[in-house]
């Protein structure tokens, strides 16, 4: 029984990963984010409407589910927010709260817990999107300086 329920989640998974990855938005539409085999496997998401999505994104405050801080992996996450500084020019701590499921680029994007003691804000939620291969972001998020990469 279990043998034949394995089978059938190890189907259904592979349906729904080819249909996922069969095709793309008509031509001529700007269509919405898919995630790639090249992001799965941690590359630099390249759809053609991701110019506009990045236009779009820049509207909104960096850092929000609207315009996640763009990093490379999990260790450019970790140097974005190393780099960070306080309005006390004390570096903030953090933790990953976990993952919001698929954001503005199509992508899995993570949130952040980060705190600054004695300064102000002394609390900020920072979303990330680690699927951008070689980027490393050079603004701060509001409330915060940064140092050089």
């Amino acid at each position: 029984m279990l043998r034949q329920g394995g089978r059938l989640i190890a189907g259904l998974l592979a349906a729904l990963y080819a249909g996922a990855c069969a095709g793309g938005p008509a031509a001529g539409t700007m269509g919405g984010p898919q995630v790639s085999d090249q992001v799965l496997k941690g590359g630099q998401l390249l759809q053609p409407w991701l110019g506009a999505a990045l236009k779009e994104a820049a509207r909104h405050p960096l850092g929000s589910e609207e315009n996640p801080v763009r990093a490379d992996m999990p260790g450019g996450q970790r140097a974005y927010l190393a780099r960070l500084r306080c309005t006390n020019d004390a570096p903030p701590t953090w933790r990953r709260v976990g993952n919001l499921g698929s954001g503005v680029f199509g992508s899995i994007v993570d949130q952040y817990d980060v705190r600054c003691e004695g300064a102000h804000p002394p609390r900020t939620i920072i979303v990330m999107d680690m699927y951008f291969k070689g980027h490393v972001e050079a603004r701060a998020i509001d409330g915060f300086e940064i140092a050089p990469p």
